[in-house]
């Protein structure tokens, strides 16, 4: 019964971990704005996780301009959930951003 009490303490001490430092000043940084700042750490926490981070980093991409990169992470992603519907649809939204109507009927057709 101890064990299992213990083991109960300890496997909880482990999910209630604070966020890193990055997870935190990347956050901060996106809250404020301040997307230069954000995009430097998002792309590290992407990079180890890009199931988590994607849609920050997108957003810090484009809201900085930088529409290749947020190109190749859109299609990174699809690469990664070749499934998801919504990576398609962000993808397009890109493409129409840079007035590209080749590039989103061609996306719209692999649909």
């Amino acid at each position: 019964m101890v064990f299992i009490l213990s083991l109960l303490v300890f496997s909880s001490s482990l999910v209630a971990q604070p966020a890193s430092t990055n997870d935190q000043l990347a956050l901060q940084y996106y809250n404020n704005k301040e997307y230069d700042k954000a995009i430097v750490y998002y792309e590290k926490l992407y990079d180890k996780n890009p199931y988590s981070y994607y849609e920050y980093y997108l957003t810090c991409l484009l809201k900085t301009d930088d529409k290749k990169k947020a190109e190749k992470i859109i299609k990174k992603q699809i690469k990664l959930l070749p499934e998801s519907v919504s990576l398609y649809v962000d993808l397009g939204e890109l493409y129409k951003l840079d007035n590209d109507l080749k590039n989103v009927k061609s996306n719209i057709r692999k649909q």
